[in-house]
């Protein structure tokens, strides 16, 4: 790599280094790749810099001038610094790195993979702390330009991103049709008559479009009994609780509420659009290690 600073090449000061630690030209040359010509031609052009000798001989071999021993810690400094920046990368640890992710995460998705998350790291990754951030009614892509934000896990995405913004697909979910388990114990399965002329609670989370559910009945030419909006996916289920009504919501939302609440889930008896889980991230943390990890881990436990 050449590097010219105010009008000098850079990789002087490497051969310098070497000229200073091993005071000789030829061993010099040899450390840092070149021939001794152009050792020589580079050493020459030091002196001339510097208007010092840097090297003198005496009977037991080359010795450095005052300048030039004040120059060894500085120029070796010098290279420690450079090489930091251009030639070392440090990676990235999960298992020593002390690291916080700050996540703006949809209600499903904060919900089925919020927990799984977080007791993956508690159980392997202890020194890494996530912080789960509520997607907020005004959320925009633009949050993402902020520094302290890590990624987002969105359920519904913009198809014209801007270029600044990277995204992976990391599960597509079905919707599903549930109600209480006690009214619907003795049913196998819920035809679409039975559907359109249920009682149902809508259900609105943020980061899922919930129209699309009456759009699409609209289009085979039926409608369905709306008794209630809620706008959280938890109230809902918990209200279906003795209820005769049904809620409609991704497959994998109502799977994991069904683990803590006696619910019956069954196939949508009509086609719906799948919800796109979707990461989405800024280009300043593309390359970022512990960032692509993070990428890496929510696309695995999903």
């Amino acid at each position: 790599m050449t590097v010219n600073m105010y009008g000098i090449d850079f990789n002087l000061s490497k051969h310098l280094e070497a000229l200073l630690l091993l005071k000789n030209v030829s061993k010099a040359a040899q450390k840092v790749g070149i021939t001794q010509p152009a050792m020589s031609n580079s050493f020459a052009k030091i002196k001339t810099h510097f208007k010092d000798p840097i090297l003198v001989k005496t009977k037991t071999g080359y010795i450095l001038t005052p300048l030039a021993e004040t120059l060894l810690p500085k120029v070796q400094k010098l290279m420690e610094d450079f090489d930091s920046v251009f030639l070392e990368r440090k990676s990235f640890d999960p298992l020593i790195d002390s690291t916080t992710f700050n996540i703006i995460v949809s209600d499903s998705s904060g919900y089925v993979l919020g927990p799984k998350l977080l007791l993956h790291l508690r159980e392997h990754f202890p020194l890494i702390r996530v912080n789960l951030l509520p997607m907020e009614d005004n959320f925009s892509i633009d949050q993402l330009d902020n520094d302290k934000i890590s990624l987002s896990i969105v359920s519904t995405l913009d198809k014209n991103l801007p270029e600044r913004l990277y995204t992976r697909l990391i599960k597509q979910d079905p919707f599903s049709v549930a109600g209480c388990a006690d009214h619907l114990e003795k049913r196998a399965s819920i035809s679409f008559k039975k559907y359109v002329a249920a009682s149902h609670f809508v259900v609105t989370p943020k980061g899922i479009d919930s129209k699309v559910i009456d759009q699409e009945l609209l289009k085979l030419g039926h409608t369905r009994k709306v008794t209630n909006n809620i706008s959280h996916f938890s109230i809902a289920i918990n209200s279906v609780l003795n209820s005769p009504h049904l809620i409609t919501l991704p497959t994998s939302v109502l799977e994991e509420s069904a683990k803590y609440v006696p619910i019956k889930i069954f196939q949508l008896p009509f086609e719906l659009p799948k919800v796109n889980h979707s990461l989405l991230w800024h280009e300043r943390v593309h390359r970022d290690e512990g960032n692509i990890w993070l990428r890496d881990l929510i696309s695995k436990l999903t």
